[in-house]
């Protein structure tokens, strides 16, 4: 059941010899196991598929001499041995699933982005996706931002018409905050806070010396 017709009749056909008279044959039996893909979604996918088991004996033949004379009616001589050391097991596998494929189209795909980088240089930075421009979570990313950053624009081309006083603390204060929600938004979406630390860890001790 399930299993391939063109296998069973590779068998047949391989455990299928022509014996010639006069001559003295030893065959040897060996086992062999075959497991076959049960075609589903997970063998499709690319995950550990099932497979359906079929235990089969294959032989080869050695022809260990010739026979000069009759020996009665004996035309030919033939010994079975059997070889079961060892059992050879065949585990059938796709060459070709979805993951795989995914695979090649993301590796193709980072080539590409890193030659245009290469060529045409980095774009503005988006630090939040395609998947958080639209619907529950770019709702969610920006009542994030509005809640925690209370300085928006963070940044904010100053009006040459208009002008300001230098000493103006609730100015100054509202420069500080800002650049406060500047460097808060920088660490927590785009660059590496850690780099940062180390950096200004290394700057001190350089100091220090």
């Amino acid at each position: 059941m399930n299993i391939s017709p063109i296998f069973l009749q590779s068998i047949t056909q391989a455990n299928n010899y022509k014996i010639l008279t006069f001559q003295s044959i030893d065959i040897y039996l060996s086992r062999r196991i075959r497991k076959f893909i049960i075609p589903n979604w997970k063998a499709t996918m690319g995950f550990q598929p099932d497979y359906i088991i079929k235990p089969y004996l294959t032989s080869r033949k050695e022809v260990t001499q010739h026979l000069t004379e009759l020996r009665g009616d004996i035309f030919t001589d033939i010994s079975v041995s059997l070889d079961f050391d060892t059992t050879t097991v065949e585990t059938e596998q796709r060459s070709h699933t979805i993951l795989s494929s995914l695979g090649l189209i993301g590796g193709a795909w980072s080539l590409a982005v890193c030659v245009y980088k290469l060529l045409f240089g980095d774009d503005a930075i988006q630090p939040f996706g395609l998947i958080q421009k639209r619907g529950y979570f770019y709702a969610r990313t920006q009542k994030k931002l509005t809640k925690f950053l209370s300085t928006i624009p963070l940044v904010q081309l100053l009006d040459p018409s208009k002008n300001f006083d230098v000493d103006d603390e609730s100015r100054i204060d509202q420069l500080e905050k800002q650049i406060n929600d500047i460097e808060l938004f920088l660490r927590d979406y785009v660059v590496d806070a850690q780099q940062l630390d180390k950096a200004y860890i290394n700057n001190e001790r350089d100091k220090d010396k």
